[in-house]
């Protein structure tokens, strides 16, 4: 099973909110990414959405972090049975960790999600699902916490039950 979370953002960096935060979980596995500082600096990240090229230490993050690190909520789950190639998932999360650098527009939490969901087989479940997400000029994906959460709702959608009989409907709590 993988499941996509969306914690949806709450203000703007440097107002006192938060941008939001994607994260994942596949089988067993959870998958978060953040800069290993815990978070990127307002300027650090005003030059990192500017410049798109200033990246950080990332590191992995659990899931009771990141729901204290999100204003101690719960995400908003979409979860997916038997849909995603997982072990292609979990594949490219260990390559994603090797390369272990963060930045707030291409090697975000939600853009490590989204790239995860394509090597696990999105284009297939969601054909035309480019068009949920922008990109950089060699195709890294670049993705919000509410474009992913739209992302996954419409992958959700586009399932036939037919193709997918153990799709698990509604959505899914930790």
């Amino acid at each position: 099973m993988v499941i996509v979370h969306v914690w949806p953002g709450t203000g703007v960096i440097g107002s006192g909110g938060n941008v939001g935060h994607g994260a994942m979980t596949c089988g067993s596995t959870y998958i978060s990414w953040w800069p290993r500082s815990g978070s990127v600096a307002t300027s650090e990240a005003a030059y990192q959405i500017l410049i798109g090229e200033s990246t950080v230490p990332g590191g992995a993050e659990v899931f009771r972090v990141d729901c204290a690190s999100e204003g101690n909520r719960l995400p908003q789950d979409y979860a997916f049975a038997d849909v995603f190639d997982e072990e292609a998932i979990l594949n490219a999360w260990a390559a994603w960790q090797r390369i272990g650098t963060y930045n707030l527009t291409y090697k975000s939490c939600c853009a490590c999600v989204v790239a995860l969901l394509i090597a696990g087989g999105l284009p297939r479940i969601l054909p035309g699902s480019r068009r949920y997400y922008s990109s950089t000029p060699d195709r890294r994906p670049i993705v919000t916490p509410n474009g992913l959460a739209t992302l996954a709702r419409a992958a959700r959608t586009s399932i036939r039950p037919e193709r997918f009989p153990s799709m698990t409907i509604g959505r899914h709590r930790r």
